[in-house]
């Protein structure tokens, strides 16, 4: 055994170890830098050799080249418009990963290297056709303009920069809150402790205190359903197989100020096998550090904001895979690419892909979000979900930016008189100038409390509440 000195420091590289000429001397050892080798003498008698593929390691240096010279759209872009980070032998959980993209807050994750303020993704479930998505930099009332969020202080560890920390105050079952310390969830001075959002962890990893307390109360709720053994990492798993549909307890997260995320059944009761066999998809550990795993994020949109220090769950409508099927066929109308043009949208909604529609323009420039001319899946699950029953105040607001043509904050008499001939027109009904001006006036009269000429959102809300059949029309029912 040969000593070498070497010094640690606090730095993230990502070298595991640099070793200078004087200890190379020492080991003798021969080094190829053309051919990305090590070779050295094992115990006298036979010559040992470390290499890495050179062709991977030129792949991966020409990545990190193309991403050091990226341009990065400031609005938003995708993660396919730019180069992600791959891994040669990838192991542990990561076995057969052909590229992990690294999303956490250090100055190496993707995010960090490409200064994005912000991101946002919406984990599909595990057996759908759909893909999941990614989306940086997207503002966050963008991502907040859809189906309700629940959001909660993005809090950051001095020792751990890499992770998101979240300030999970306690856990609910059946809608009773389950009595568990504080100290299970909270973070210490020397940054020990704390619950994470990990993407890149399947279930969710609770200290023993709480995940005993989930497990008891969640088995007490599910007495009836036939137990069996447990596996792999679950303790409390069900056969099912005779079963075509259970009733299982709600289990929810809630986070400070009194925010509640509800998880759907299919997030927390999991298929483990093809026989009917489900478990509980949480588990302890030993650790101090807690993880809200994927398994319970899948069909939100998760965002994650560094500028302001906010973590975002989006409920999406859990018909996401019937979403996904709409989305395809009305994508494949015309062009067939994945993705939703304006003359496909004015087909779906108008049975008509080529006669100029003031008011589809109008509705395709709301839908799409990122305002490149088309409408991806992200988008098109983000801007329907405004018509879910549970979300009258995002259909107000929705329906302030429809009339707020010219984006001021206020609609004036022009913007109004503009969608009310629209909107008639749609329906081939046409009304004469004196009619037009007499709905607009009356508008007016009743909308524009502060008598300045415009209507803004909070004289909209008021409008709103007297006519409450104005966002009604603006419900799908079936999404509930």
């Amino acid at each position: 055994m040969i000593e070498v000195q070497y010094l640690v420091i606090d730095y993230l590289s990502l070298y595991h170890m640099i070793l200078r000429r004087p200890s190379l001397n020492t080991l003798e050892v021969v080094v190829s830098t053309p051919h990305l080798a090590l070779k050295f003498l094992v115990l006298e008698i036979e010559v040992g050799m470390v290499h890495v593929n050179q062709k991977e390691a030129h792949m991966c240096y020409n990545e990190c080249l193309k991403l050091k010279s990226a341009k990065i759209d400031e609005a938003s872009s995708t993660s396919s418009q730019h180069p992600q980070s791959c891994g040669h032998d990838n192991e542990g959980l990561f076995v057969g990963a052909a590229r992990l993209l690294a999303l956490g807050g250090g100055s190496l994750s993707f995010p960090s290297q490409i200064s994005a303020r912000s991101f946002s993704y919406c984990l599909v479930d595990r057996d759908s056709p759909a893909s999941s998505t990614l989306d940086l930099n997207v503002a966050t009332a963008q991502a907040a303009a859809g189906a309700p969020a629940v959001t909660t202080p993005l809090l950051r560890n001095r020792r751990l920069a890499t992770f998101y920390y979240v300030g999970l105050t306690g856990i609910s079952v059946g809608g009773h809150m389950l009595t568990i310390p504080q100290s299970a969830f909270a973070m210490d001075d020397s940054g020990s402790g704390g619950v994470i959002v990990d993407s890149g962890t399947a279930v969710s990893r609770l200290q023993s205190a709480a995940y005993t307390a989930l497990r008891d109360a969640f088995q007490a709720g599910t007495a009836s359903l036939p137990s069996t053994s447990g596996v792999s990492l679950f303790d409390t798993c069900y056969d099912l197989s005779s079963r075509t549909s259970v009733e299982v307890p709600t289990v929810a997260f809630h986070f400070s100020g009194r925010r509640e995320l509800r998880l759907p059944a299919k997030n927390y009761l999991i298929p483990v096998d093809s026989a009917g066999t489900y478990c509980l998809a949480f588990a302890p550990t030993s650790a101090p550090l807690s993880i809200i795993g994927n398994v319970q994020q899948q069909d939100k949109i998760v965002l994650i904001s560094v500028v302001i220090l906010i973590v975002l769950f989006q409920i999406t409508v859990s018909e996401v895979e019937a979403l996904y099927e709409l989305f395809k066929k009305l994508s494949s109308l015309i062009f067939k690419d994945g993705l939703i043009h304006k003359e496909e949208f004015q087909l779906a909604l108008f049975r008509n892909s080529n006669v100029q529609n003031f008011f589809v323009d109008r509705l395709f420039d709301l839908f799409d979000i990122k305002h490149n001319g088309v409408i991806e899946f992200g988008e098109f699950v983000r801007s329907l979900s405004i018509f879910h029953p549970n979300t009258p105040d995002k259909k107000l607001e929705f329906e302030f930016r429809l009339y707020d043509l010219r984006s001021t904050g206020y609609i004036e008499s022009e913007e109004l008189r503009e969608m009310v001939v629209a909107l008639f027109n749609e329906s081939d009904v046409y009304l004469s100038d004196d009619t037009v001006e007499t709905i607009v006036d009356k508008t007016f009269v009743q909308a524009d409390l502060k008598s300045d000429g415009k209507i803004d959102l909070d004289e909209c809300k008021e409008f709103v509440k007297e006519s409450p059949s104005i966002i009604r029309v603006m419900t799908l029912p079936y999404l509930k």
